[in-house]
């Protein structure tokens, strides 16, 4: 099974501002997040050229995600310590970009792709991504206000990061009030499709819930961060952008491998087997709960299509169950 979900964010400003406060605030996010063996290292981080045209296409990036801190309890039942981290490689060609995401010990049984698309408008474009008609049919639409919605995290709710009540020196914008899409100038639309692609037996709706919560409340705590920080970035020249990059990941590099014991190859191939032992109970455990899944999809897919042919059901008529807006 495929998930597809597509947030629109819309946001105060222009495409090159945010294409600077973005690169800005994934350093610095990053970093903020990279605390003894937990956090992001970053491996390759280069930029792609067109060499017969002497023309910068943008970035190409490969990173870990050494993830033990924010994983929950019921995925290190088939998930060690030891392997709890989350492969990254990512093609920044902005204004689009892609990254995609994998287990390493999971191999082709999971993997999470975010892809980027940047417009001058309010997320009224239908189709950027150029879905096809049986994609369009998955995917599940959430405009997001960046500015007003709260993260489920209280703690993390910062006043510091808080757009409704930070006012940029620098630009003059701010603070947001709910409403304020309507009035701003410049104003853009980031498109994020999150497809997950996963396929373990017991564990697949719950994984894929997991993961698109947490993502969600990444690109909602981020994009209060590109915001409320504006008064740091702005007006940083690429050159500037180069060298704040490379001294955080650096940093970052430093305080994971300090804090992280890397593994032989037989400690490696120990691990593996030991995911794989794990998940194997899991989803017999799962086998023993419903004996014969294909039969009882079918009927779900059954009782769904009556309701859905059923007359004068606005809850699941197309306007209502085709797209979502948290104000």
């Amino acid at each position: 099974m495929v998930l597809l979900r597509e947030y629109r964010i819309v946001l105060p400003f222009d495409i090159s501002e945010y294409r600077t406060g973005q690169k800005y605030s994934v350093a610095r996010s990053s970093r903020l997040a990279t605390t003894g063996s937990n956090g992001v290292e970053v491996l390759v981080n280069k930029e792609l050229f067109d060499e017969t045209n002497n023309q910068f296409l943008g970035t190409y990036t490969e990173k870990i995600y050494h993830m033990e801190a924010y994983i929950p309890n019921w995925i290190k039942r088939f998930l060690p310590a030891s392997a709890m981290h989350i492969n990254e490689v990512a093609t920044d060609k902005y204004p689009h970009c892609k990254t995609v995401c994998s287990f390493p010990f999971l191999g082709d049984r999971f993997e999470l792709i975010i892809e980027s698309r940047h417009a001058l408008d309010k997320g009224d474009t239908e189709n950027i991504h150029g879905l096809s008609p049986e994609q369009l049919k998955k995917r599940h639409v959430v405009k997001m206000d960046f500015a007003t919605e709260k993260l489920t995290d209280k703690a993390a709710n910062l006043e510091s990061e808080d757009p409704t009540k930070f006012k940029s020196q620098k630009s003059g914008r701010g603070p947001l009030k709910k409403g304020w899409q309507k009035e701003a100038k410049p104003v853009m639309c980031a498109y994020k499709l999150l497809t997950v692609k996963c396929k373990i037996f017991g564990l697949q709706n719950k994984l894929e819930k997991w993961l698109v919560d947490f993502e969600e409340q990444i690109f909602l705590r981020f994009h209060k961060q590109v915001f409320c920080w504006q008064d740091d970035w702005w007006g940083m020249t690429h050159e500037q952008l180069l060298e704040y990059e490379n001294k955080l990941f650096a940093d970052m590099a430093n305080e994971i491998h300090a804090n992280t014991k890397e593994l032989t190859p037989e400690e490696k191939k120990a691990l593996e087997a030991e995911v794989q032992k794990s998940l194997a109970a899991v989803q017999s455990d799962a086998k023993a709960d419903d004996p014969d899944p294909d039969i009882e999809a079918a009927e779900r897919e059954l009782r769904q299509a009556k309701l859905t042919d059923a007359p004068d059901s606005p809850a699941l008529s197309p306007a209502n169950g085709a797209e979502s807006k948290t104000d």
